[in-house]
């Protein structure tokens, strides 16, 4: 079973308001090796934190004013949104089996943060802007050190 979900283009911006629990996006493109890494691990992910956490991707070959929209200069790129707003930015300088602690300390973040906004009725500061909130590293590739 396909845990992981594409969402075309069209439908971005409407998907992502319209989500009922913070959504990681995985922006990828078909010629990159680090973006098909990432595959099976938000695969589980996606299995493993369901209820919490919804996981989507894009392809920015097919969808390039996603790219420009969320100023991604690099493949693959993750954010975390909540209800349409990027919340973390995942940048790609840490490994991936490091991404399911940072998302559940980013998820519990959220929960705590949900749970003052709806005691209040108000929109806390951390989420109510546009710019994310958290940057997270990610690296999807090994690095060699020199001489080798």
């Amino acid at each position: 079973m396909k845990n992981v979900i594409e969402i075309p283009g069209a439908q971005f911006g409407r998907q992502l308001q319209s989500a009922r629990q913070p959504v990681l996006v995985h922006f990828y493109a078909s010629w990159s090796g680090p973006s098909h890494i990432l595959f099976p691990v938000l695969e589980t992910l996606a299995a493993e934190l369901a209820g919490e956490l919804n996981i989507r991707q894009t392809n920015l070959d097919n969808h390039p004013e996603l790219a420009r929209r969320y100023d991604l200069t690099k493949v693959p790129a993750l954010i975390l949104f909540d209800r349409g707003t990027p919340i973390a930015v995942f940048d790609g300088s840490s490994s991936p089996r490091e991404l399911k602690p940072q998302l559940q300390g980013l998820l519990a973040d959220y929960a705590l943060l949900h749970a003052r906004r709806n005691r209040r009725g108000a929109r806390p500061a951390a989420l109510s802007n546009h710019q994310p909130a958290a940057t997270v590293s990610l690296q999807t590739k090994r690095t060699h050190p020199k001489g080798n």
